[in-house]
C-alpha cells in the first residue's frame, strides 16, 4: 500500500505540474490581452519601460523615461509563452524583474496616462526599432546590394555567390541546433578512417 500511494501520488504530482503549466500559459496570455487593464504603477514600485536589447535568454535590456539603460530578469514563467522583441513596451518591477509584456491597446492606455511612457514608445518607434521581420529585410536587401556591387567591380558569378554565402553564414541562429553540420563533420570523419585504412592496407 506503502508503494502505491508513492507512485499514485508522483502520478498525481505530475498531472497537477501539467495543469499547472497550462494554467500559467492562459493567465500569461488573458494579461496580455485584457484590453481594460487599468496600470497602477506606484503601488508596485514598477516602471513602463521599453525593450532595447534582447539576447534570447533569460535577461532583456530595457530603456527608461529617463534615458538610462539597464538589464532585468525574465521569470521563468513567460518562457515559451511570452516572446520579447526590441521595442515592446514592459513593465518591469523594481527595476529588476520584467513583470508585464504590454499589448498596444495596453500600451497606449498607459501612454494616455503616462506622457513620458508615450514620448519612450514614440521615440523608439522613430529610430526604428527593427524586430525579426524587418531585421531579416534589411539583411536581405544589403546582401542584395553586396551582390549587385560585386558583381559590378569583379564581374564574376563565383565571387557573388562566395559574398552571399558569407553574408547568409552570418545571420544564423545560434539557439538552433544545427544537425547538418554535425552530420557533415562526421561523414568526413568516416570518409578519412576509411582512407587511413585503404593507406594501411
Amino acid at each position: 500500500q506503502f508503494l502505491y500511494f508513492i507512485g499514485t501520488r508522483h502520478l498525481i504530482t505530475r498531472q497537477m505540474s501539467g495543469a499547472g503549466r497550462k494554467h500559467r500559459a492562459k493567465k500569461l496570455t488573458s494579461d496580455f490581452l485584457d484590453d481594460n487593464w487599468e496600470p497602477v504603477l506606484a503601488e508596485h514600485e514598477a516602471a513602463a519601460v521599453v525593450a532595447s536589447t534582447t539576447s534570447g535568454g533569460k535577461t532583456v535590456g530595457v530603456t527608461y523615461a529617463d534615458g538610462a539603460t539597464g538589464v532585468v530578469t525574465i521569470p521563468g514563467k513567460f518562457h515559451k509563452v511570452i516572446w520579447l522583441l526590441r521595442g515592446d513596451p514592459i513593465i518591469v518591477e523594481h527595476r529588476a524583474t520584467l513583470q508585464r509584456k504590454l499589448s498596444p491597446q495596453q500600451a497606449r492606455a498607459l501612454g494616455a496616462v503616462d506622457a513620458s511612457f508615450a514620448a519612450l514608445v514614440n521615440a523608439s518607434e522613430q529610430s526604428g526599432a527593427p524586430s525579426p521581420a524587418n531585421e531579416v529585410a534589411d539583411a536581405s536587401s544589403g546582401d542584395a546590394a553586396a551582390a549587385t556591387n560585386a558583381t559590378s567591380q569583379h564581374g564574376g558569378d563565383e565571387e557573388v555567390d562566395d559574398e552571399v554565402a558569407a553574408a547568409e553564414a552570418m545571420f544564423v541562429n545560434p539557439n538552433r541546433c544545427r544537425y547538418g553540420s554535425r552530420r557533415r563533420v562526421a561523414a568526413e570523419e568516416s570518409e578519412e578512417e576509411e582512407e587511413e585504412e585503404e593507406d594501411d592496407e
